[in-house]
């Protein structure tokens, strides 16, 4: 189990994706009842892809006190590799919330990540003046991919040239954000770790969108930078 980002518990060996617990958004405002507990993961199979369907014994979201989360979108194609740091966010009171994510590889071995309210480190701390690049990837070619159901989808990744540990938190918004708003479903993340991420953000729409395609606008110090996924796959 990982707990607030520490190894506990079950064994790791034979789970392709493991699971790990970012940060609580809000738990720092004054008077705020509603947090964010921010998950991500990576996935250790270097060659292949690993699903997880969800909800499923294999891919499960759970809070406490016991909410509705059908409306979050719960990663479930892993790509190979993949290194992605904020994946999605589940809301939890400010006090006394928690939220856990557990995958498991059907053999009997499950991680879990775990976020504490009252002690997860907060999303809103840390904040350095440097800028996170977003960049337009996916998986392996920087392209749209589009299924015979007229889905398309992307990877979109980011860079941020910070040096050390330094991460960038950007709230959700007009800083950060996939453009035409409503396009999708799917929220880009909100903390850019000082690292290259190369699938940060899988997002899927109805195509076309238009000759303009789906972008992540990204604003931090004043410059703002645009990833465009508007080229559709050979």
């Amino acid at each position: 189990m990982i707990d607030n980002g520490h190894v506990c518990d079950h064994p790791v060996n034979g789970v392709a994706v493991v699971p790990t617990a970012r940060c609580v958004e809000g738990r720092l405002s004054v008077g705020s009842t509603q947090c964010y507990a921010h998950f991500g993961y990576f996935s250790m199979d270097p060659i292949f892809s690993t699903q997880l369907s969800y909800p499923s014994d294999r891919n499960q979201l759970s809070t406490t006190p016991a909410s509705n989360v059908s409306n979050i979108i719960i990663p479930q194609v892993f790509s190979p590799n993949a290194s992605v740091a904020d994946a999605f966010r589940v809301p939890i009171p400010c006090q006394g919330g928690s939220a856990v994510w557990t995958l498991a590889d059907g053999m009997g071995h499950t991680l879990s990540a775990v976020l504490y309210a009252n002690s997860a480190p907060p999303c809103e701390s840390g904040i350095p003046t440097q800028t996170a690049r977003p960049i337009s990837v996916f998986v392996d070619s920087p392209c749209v991919q589009r299924s015979p159901q007229g889905q398309c989808s992307v990877n979109f990744g980011y860079y941020n040239p910070n040096q050390g540990n330094s991460a960038v938190y950007l709230s959700l918004g007009p800083n950060n954000q996939f453009l035409p708003v409503g396009a999708t479903l799917q929220t880009p993340p909100v903390a850019f770790f000082a690292q290259r991420v190369r699938a940060a953000a899988l997002v899927q729409w109805p195509c076309p969108l238009g000759t303009e395609g789906l972008t992540w606008n990204v604003t931090t110090a004043g410059v703002s930078r645009t990833a465009s996924a508007s080229v559709y796959c050979l």
